[in-house]
């Protein structure tokens, strides 16, 4: 056994319960330059009179485990650097006829060196950053995340730490890469930031990482779109305006694209235009509207609804023949819904369903 333990690469040991040295390996032999067997190994290898506070032994003797891992920084004699072991040790139940363990210690130094570069290097981002391990505990945390959430992140869960939950959200990066086959994720989320007391909208891109701190791990970005946000809620505001074009007469000119976002903004600004007005018609002119499909028929009949359920009446202005033909291609119908082709036109019937007389000058 002594052979074939001697040519592994990685540093070995072999040592008794009373941390007496009974086999060092060619690699440990090489590294630590002086007499080992019979030596204490924390003497030998961290220059102490007494075990050390993390030590294998001790774990093997105070539990029943057969196998224990942990890190250790060890000045190695050969080159008089520190070097970052991984240090993996397996008990034997005999060995010259002691209870001892296999001690296995892997130099990691390279590997935490470009750890320690990555954590600085993600540290100077101004976005938001947390390497999150896939059992959803935070393992890093550069300095913005830091300030704005005020607390020793480190260890926490992300779901505890950012939302105040007690287990992960619906809509989980991690969830989607444990199910599926993504690499990357991206969503929005509005989370309360402690610094600032209130919250903000998010956007959040999310990678996996297949190595960090010994596990899979994702980097998760959280960017602050807020503003962003609010100015697209500006535009889409003002590219939907509710006008009184007339006493007890609202219009609302349809501009672009219609998808669900902007007809559930169109459909609340005219209902409360309505009630703060007091008008009894509406006119919705879809003469800017590009295309008319299944969705945005659908999106103007339940704003049509809406309006009758307030006691108004709408009128639809600015059918084209093309949107004609595809209402009827596609089945649907606007019931009894006042129709017309111009705006002008839709406005006189308005007039008229008031009650008002209109007079050509001349």
């Amino acid at each position: 056994m002594e052979n074939v333990l001697s040519s592994i690469h990685d540093v070995l040991f072999i040592i008794s319960f009373d941390h007496e040295i009974l086999f060092a390996n060619d690699e440990a032999l090489k590294n630590f330059k002086k007499k080992l067997i019979g030596k204490t190994c924390y003497k030998v290898l961290l220059n102490k009179d007494q075990p050390c506070e993390i030590c294998a032994i001790t774990e093997f003797m105070a539990k029943d485990i057969s196998h224990y891992r942990f890190e250790k920084e060890i000045i190695l004699p050969s080159t008089n650097e520190k070097c970052h072991f991984d240090i993996g040790s397996v008990m034997i139940e005999e060995y010259k006829g002691v209870k001892a363990i296999v001690e296995v210690l892997r130099d990691i130094t390279a590997h935490k060196n470009l750890e320690r570069d990555m954590e600085l290097l993600l540290s100077s981002l101004k976005d938001i950053l947390f390497v999150i391990s896939y059992d959803h505990k935070i393992l890093f945390a550069n300095e913005e995340a830091q300030k704005s959430f005020k607390s020793d992140l480190i260890g926490l869960t992300c779901y505890k730490a950012l939302l105040h939950r007690d287990r992960p959200c619906d809509i989980c990066a991690i969830t989607e890469f444990q199910t599926k086959d993504v690499r990357n994720y991206r969503f929005e989320k509005e989370l309360m930031i402690p610094s600032l007391n209130r919250k903000r909208q998010f956007d959040i891109g999310s990678a996996m990482i297949e190595d960090f701190k010994g596990g899979k791990a994702i980097v998760e970005v959280l960017r602050d779109i807020t503003e962003r946000k609010n100015q697209e809620e500006t535009i889409l505001q003002l590219s939907s305006p509710i006008i009184k074009i007339w006493d007890e007469i609202l219009a609302v000119p349809l501009i672009g694209v219609l998808d669900s976002r902007r007809a559930r903004l169109v459909t609340e600004t005219l209902l409360n235009g309505i009630v703060n007005t007091g008008s009894k018609i509406a006119i919705i002119d879809v003469t800017g509207v590009s295309i008319i499909d299944t969705e945005v028929a659908n999106h103007i009949i339940k704003t049509l609804n809406a309006v009758r359920l307030l006691g108004a009446k709408s009128i639809v202005t600015g059918i084209r023949p093309e949107i004609a033909q595809t209402l009827v291609d596609l089945g649907i119908s606007l019931g009894d819904i006042v129709t017309s082709s111009q705006l002008s036109e839709g406005l006189k019937y308005a007039f008229k369903m008031l009650g008002y007389t209109i007079n050509n000058k001349g």
